[in-house]
């Protein structure tokens, strides 16, 4: 019972740190709507305009284009970013621009 109830309050915790963090980047991008972070996210373009008004920075603007390799492009912009920003920073995860987009966890 006490392992159910972990990961009940484990699920609880996370479904709130995302629509807390839904909603900041819905304050931040105040044009568009976040909706879902899994699916809104993947394409890279909602991602580049968060990181561009947060970092103060309109050079970071999307790809135009509705194919893979433009959402690949502008999530592999969105991460070489982070990291110039928080090279420092040795606790960054490693992931790659295809998994975001392809939605992999």
């Amino acid at each position: 019972m006490t392992n159910k109830n972990n990961r009940d309050i484990s699920t609880d915790y996370q479904d709130i740190q995302i629509r807390t963090l839904t909603k900041w980047m819905n304050v931040q991008l105040k044009e568009e709507s976040v909706e879902s972070i899994d699916n809104d996210l993947k394409d890279g373009t909602k991602l580049l305009r968060l990181l561009s008004v947060v970092a103060n920075n309109p050079g970071l603007r999307p790809e135009r284009g509705n194919m893979k390799i433009h959402a690949i492009s502008n999530v592999s912009r969105a991460l070489n970013f982070l990291k110039e920003e928080y090279k420092e920073d040795d606790n960054l995860p490693v992931i790659a621009s295809e998994d975001i987009v392809s939605g992999d966890h």
